[in-house]
């Protein structure tokens, strides 16, 4: 900011005289007014004085007065004035003196108002400079202060998370350890089920030998397993047979019972042969009885055949030999089962 300027001495001699043409009293403030309320009153009262020194005294008023009193009085007012101004000399040389100094100081003073004026708009103009890059620094501060606090917790989290990757690094070497372990028992279990392929190796060598034996067995059973069946087959037939001879029995046995029921007419009917047809019958009776206990063991033949012919085709082997053993007792009942018949025959002819 550039020094303001100051009135200058014709600036203030022409308000000057122009306030004594209107008969106005000449003052710092009448002349500062007469310029427009502009100008310093130091610079003014500086140039006020200079105006003053330069400007000429006015002619002493004429009197009708006798010349001797006009002299006395004139004496008397030189001698008074002369006084008057030794004394009003020396207090204006001390008023221009003081007035100078305090001009001098208001100029001092209105320099250094200036300056700093100046100062104060610069300060001003960097103050709100500054106020600007305040903003701006704020607003970088707090940019700042949240980088910051993001950086804080991006700390935290790595802090954290370099934490959790011990424990892992740790938890994995426990694995590792653990793995480590497992290979060593795979190797060893590797080992020895390496041992045991060669074992079954020789097993398997083993179990073909025994399964070629096995087969040969296998043939064996099966001709076995076809004899068997022929004898299941025979023992069959001989069931039939058998089951034929207590149908025969059985119709022996009516026959029987008939039989027994005529003599019993007849011995109604003829009083004298009583006590033989009752004997008769008695005979008969027993015969019968005779005939129910063999067709009882016939029954039981029948289903022992039955169970053999069961039993063969489960196991062949024991059909055979219980076929074997069934064979004879099968022959003999045949025999048994023809001797009622005999005795039926001969009692028939008896009668």
């Amino acid at each position: 900011m550039m020094a303001r300027e100051g009135v200058t001495y014709e600036q203030v001699k022409a308000a000057a005289e122009a306030l004594t043409s209107k008969q106005i009293p000449v003052s710092v403030r009448s002349v500062r007014v007469e310029l427009g309320d502009t100008g310093s009153p130091n610079t003014i009262l500086r140039h006020l004085n200079t105006w003053r020194e330069t400007r000429p005294e006015a002619p002493a008023a004429s009197s009708d007065l006798p010349q001797a009193i006009l002299k006395g009085i004139n004496a008397e007012m030189l001698r008074v004035a002369a006084e008057a101004r030794a004394e009003g000399a020396g207090q204006l040389a001390l008023a221009k003196a003081e007035a100078s100094d305090l001009a001098a100081a208001g100029e001092t003073l209105e320099a250094e108002r200036d300056a700093l004026a100046e100062q104060v708009a610069s300060l001003t103009s960097e103050r709100d400079v500054l106020a600007g890059r305040s903003a701006e620094q704020g607003a970088e501060i707090e940019r700042l202060n949240k980088e910051l606090e993001r950086e804080r917790q991006a700390t935290e989290e790595a802090r954290i998370q370099i934490a959790r990757n011990r424990l892992q690094i740790d938890a994995s070497t426990e694995q590792l350890t653990d793995m480590r372990a497992t290979v060593d028992r795979i190797e060893s279990a590797f080992s020895t089920e390496r041992q045991g392929r060669v074992e079954a190796e020789r097993e398997l060598a083993g179990a073909k030998a025994d399964r070629a034996s096995l087969n040969d067995r296998l043939t064996e059973t099966r001709t076995r397993a076809d004899q068997q069946a022929e004898a299941a087959r025979t023992a069959s037939n001989e069931v039939a047979r058998l089951q034929e001879a207590l149908n025969t029995m059985t119709a022996e046995r009516a026959g029987l019972s008939e039989l027994v029921d005529d003599l019993r007419t007849r011995a109604d009917q003829q009083g004298e042969s009583a006590r033989l047809a009752s004997n008769e019958a008695a005979r008969f009776k027993e015969a019968a009885a005779r005939e129910a206990a063999r067709a009882d063991e016939l029954r039981a033949d029948l289903a022992q055949a039955r169970a053999l012919i069961v039993a063969s085709a489960n196991a062949p082997g024991q059909q055979a030999a219980s076929a074997s053993d069934a064979g004879p007792a099968a022959g003999n009942q045949p025999k048994a089962a023809r001797t009622p018949r005999s005795k039926k025959s001969g009692g028939t002819d008896q009668r």
